[in-house]
């Protein structure tokens, strides 16, 4: 595939491939030895994607392929009506590279949606590997052209994995949420805990956001009148357990001490 380049520590993508989506996605999965992912977009797509976030050793009952976990890294934002999504909007750059050595991810891209604003993101998400429970993660969105309201919401959680796990537990409060799940074949179950900072051009907010406490998601949402040349990011942190190690009465409380004794480094682009 002529649009990737490979070195030894790096793969980039220099175009955007909508129809080698999957594929594309899968040679840039990336592991820190207990979390893996492929390099499926934060935000919706209606297109063809290789979704998946795994725990290293993790399998089906039949041993037949690993047992994917609901997403701890689901980004989304609206321009008031509109949801971004690369599938409808026009893509006029992306830029796409996978740093091996350090288990990081970042995508670039502007992008246009059918009613003609203009966003231009950067995505990094990162496995740490000193700390191999975490997943970390930057979303900033610079606005171009748009004037009005946009809403940006870090989510943990999907459907996309319903018929594999159901919820034991799912707690929200200030800017802590997790998840605590059963496998619904296998003998396993999983708790993800989240915690996020919000930046307005550069300045951290100390507003309450909304909570989204539907079935299997939960999350936050933050909703602002924005204009051209603002930029907003998200920096979210994950902490991901299961019980093959843990008590599994225990694993709420697990994830909550490696999410709140873990460094977070919550700086964001002005």
């Amino acid at each position: 595939m002529n649009i990737l380049h490979y070195t030894p520590w790096k793969i980039e993508q220099t175009a955007f491939a909508p129809d080698a989506e999957k594929q594309i996605e899968e040679q840039l999965a990336f592991s820190n030895g207990y979390l893996s992912e492929y390099a499926f977009f934060e935000e919706h797509y209606s297109g063809e994607q290789l979704k998946g976030t795994f725990i290293d050793g993790l399998l089906r009952q039949d041993g037949s392929e690993p047992l994917a976990i609901p997403n701890p890294a689901a980004i989304s934002l609206r321009l008031n009506d509109e949801r971004l999504d690369l599938h409808e909007w026009q893509v006029e750059k992306f830029y796409r590279s996978l740093n091996k050595g350090a288990s990081q991810l970042t995508r670039t891209f502007c992008a246009t949606s059918p009613k003609g604003y203009t966003v231009e993101v950067e995505a990094v998400r990162s496995l740490n590997a000193q700390h191999p429970n975490l997943l970390e993660e930057t979303y900033t969105v610079h606005f171009v052209n748009y004037a009005g309201v946009a809403s940006f919401m870090t989510l943990l959680g999907d459907q996309h994995t319903a018929e594999d796990w159901y919820p034991l537990q799912m707690i929200i409060e200030d800017n802590m949420a997790y998840i605590w799940m059963q496998a619904a074949k296998e003998n396993v179950q999983i708790c993800a805990a989240q915690r996020h900072v919000f930046y307005k051009n550069g300045v951290l907010q100390d507003e309450r956001p909304i909570k989204i406490d539907k079935k299997r998601v939960l999350g936050f949402a933050y909703m602002h009148d924005v204009f051209p040349g603002d930029t907003y990011s998200i920096h979210k942190q994950v902490a991901v357990v299961d019980s093959r190690e843990d008590v599994r009465t225990d694993l709420p409380s697990k994830a909550l001490e490696i999410l709140y004794n873990a460094p977070f480094n919550h700086s964001a682009k002005a």
